[in-house]
């Protein structure tokens, strides 16, 4: 039941740096509170490695949280219908979704891997090892080419805003 002091809206799809967006999860709530939002859903790729933060932060900000995951789907075992799925308002500490997301991670961690190490060998990334990137990510259990990215400007080898003007075949061929 949203908070009807405020507005009746919701924003149900936020992502935070916990996967491909750009902020933590604790400024989700301020945010959408500063907006006279009613409540917000935290829906990171495959993880629930924001949630605590965002309920809690959420609470303190008087906002309704819905906890949420979204996950990249399948239609047929080709893989020529891919699409995502959007799970809301569930119980984040339920053994089986928590073992389902972690293999989900699991999973994206090693092809995130295997892209990466295929770059490397490219020459496509120079000068930075995938130590690098769990460094300078070390608040997410999830990594694609955000992390990388992430990294790469971090270390200053290219810059976010320049990461689609080189020739990045490693993740967007």
């Amino acid at each position: 039941i949203m908070n009807h002091n405020l507005l009746s809206y919701a924003n149900l799809h936020l992502h935070s740096y916990h996967s491909d967006g750009m902020f933590r999860p604790m400024h989700l709530p301020r945010l959408a509170k500063s907006l006279g939002l009613g409540a917000v859903a935290l829906t990171d790729h495959e993880t629930l490695s924001g949630l605590p933060e965002f309920m809690a932060e959420a609470a303190a900000c008087e906002i309704e949280a819905i906890p949420g995951v979204e996950i990249f789907a399948r239609l047929d075992s080709a893989g020529d219908t891919i699409f995502h799925l959007t799970g809301l308002d569930f119980d984040p500490t339920h053994p089986a979704i928590v073992e389902f997301t972690d293999m989900l991670v699991q999973k994206r961690n090693e092809n995130t891997r295997a892209i990466f190490d295929l770059a490397l060998e490219k020459g496509i990334y120079q000068g930075i090892t995938w130590e690098d990137v769990l460094a300078h990510n070390r608040y997410t259990d999830w990594f694609f080419c955000t992390q990388v990215y992430y990294a790469l400007d971090a270390m200053g080898i290219i810059p976010l805003n320049k990461r689609y003007e080189t020739n990045d075949l490693a993740f967007h061929s």
